[in-house]
């Protein structure tokens, strides 16, 4: 089944509006992500394979894998410059499908943040991006060696990096304008909308982060040990926070 017909089927039962609409702005989104897949699939396939390699070379002149931080770096440019051009691949899209449309009608009240993530979706996100700088702080200043904190300060800044880009990608889905001509498609751009805040909120690319930056270490120590309880902990808060808050159908936005 492929995505468009999962999304039909997972949201059956509900007016969502004039189906030629849905069903142009589901294929735009098919495409986005099959683009997506194209340009990261291969890179990120090399990068893992160089990452590999580098993480069973001793390091040169230190404890820390320095050649093995910056592949991870170049593999999170590489997935971030992805993002960001198919992510204006499907705002150009959707200008084209708005272009078409006669008449639109926009929400009543704002879109709330907490209310499309979910409580629990939302403290997900806190714990993995506040805890995340919270545990890294505590890492850089509490490190017992100069390859420890450069471990700790090398996390600290992708997360700042990351947290960054995933706030401008969820500020543009908070704002962007309402596809809609009717209550049904405005149910649709939500539960879209929903989608789309979720995915991006997803707070695994922090544990990636932390896990990466562990194995370049190349030893035990506090600070992976600390990076060790971050990992656990978000898992479990990523867990509830799926289990409890999946994508179904429900009015995301209060009228």
């Amino acid at each position: 089944m492929g995505y468009i017909d999962a999304w039909l089927a997972r949201h059956q039962g509900f007016d969502l509006g004039p189906r030629e609409l849905l069903l142009a702005r589901l294929s735009l989104r098919q495409r986005v992500r099959r683009l997506q897949l194209k340009i990261t699939l291969p890179a990120t396939i090399i990068l893992a394979a160089l990452y590999v390699v580098f993480l069973c070379m001793p390091p040169a002149s230190s404890e820390t894998n320095l050649p093995a931080l910056g592949v991870y770096f170049a593999l999170a440019m590489v997935l971030t410059i992805a993002t960001w051009f198919t992510a204006h691949c499907h705002r150009t899209g959707e200008r084209h499908i708005a272009r078409d449309l006669t008449a639109r009608i926009a929400r009543s009240e704002a879109v709330r943040l907490r209310t499309m993530l979910g409580p629990w979706t939302s403290t997900a996100v806190a714990v993995s991006y506040g805890g995340g700088l919270v545990v890294g702080g505590v890492a850089a200043v509490m490190a017992s060696s100069q390859p420890d904190r450069i471990t700790a300060v090398v996390f600290l800044i992708g997360l700042v990096v990351l947290g960054g880009m995933t706030a401008l990608a969820l500020k543009h889905v908070l704002h962007r304008p309402a596809l809609a001509v009717d209550p049904g498609s405005l149910l649709a751009d939500d539960l879209l909308r929903t989608e789309d805040a979720r995915g991006l909120a997803a707070p695994l690319l922090p544990m990636l982060l932390a896990g990466s930056v562990m194995l370049a270490g190349q030893h035990r120590s506090g600070t992976s040990t600390l990076l060790d309880g971050f990992v656990i902990v978000c898992s479990i808060f990523v867990a509830v926070a799926a289990l409890k808050e999946p994508n179904q159908p429900r009015v995301v936005v209060p009228r």
